[in-house]
């Protein structure tokens, strides 16, 4: 999954990836209720992930802490032009970049081959979402919870 509300890097993203045999879905709309709903619908196996502010990474931060604590934790990539955020990320000794946790740090602009294997890794950590009908009704139980909450 890449979530970017710039229409253009979205599927430049989705183009490279699908070459290399990924299913790739985009998401432009970047706030905490649609990744949620996208990411909790879609149990995607890694997510690239942008941020909603052209000044900074801001809310970024919070969203791959949230995803990495799901039930169903999905490797996170920081997809980023804020070289500062990048920078942070990778040195990965600040406490928000330790809870993010991400899985790698792909700055733009990127290369293909920079993309290509940012992807490989954070899927290779990924956990198989699991289809069975109990892991069904363990996931429904888990978001009515989540949502009475």
């Amino acid at each position: 999954m890449c979530i970017d509300d710039d229409r253009n890097v979205g599927a430049t993203v989705q183009a490279i990836l699908a070459e290399e045999g990924y299913d790739v879905w985009c998401l432009l709309e970047i706030t905490d209720d649609a990744m949620h709903r996208a990411i909790d619908e879609l149990e995607p196996d890694c997510i690239l992930l942008d941020s909603a502010s052209a000044t900074s990474y801001h809310q970024s931060w919070d969203a791959a802490s949230w995803i990495r604590q799901r039930a169903r934790s999905v490797p996170v990539i920081m997809f980023s032009a804020h070289s500062e955020a990048s920078r942070e990320a990778q040195a990965n000794l600040t406490d928000r970049s330790r809870e993010a946790g991400f899985a790698a740090v792909v700055p733009k602009p990127f290369t293909l081959d920079e993309l290509i294997a940012a992807v490989a890794t954070a899927v290779g950590r990924s956990r198989p979402f699991d289809h069975l009908a109990r892991a069904d009704a363990r996931r429904d139980a888990s978001l009515a919870h989540s949502t009475s909450a």
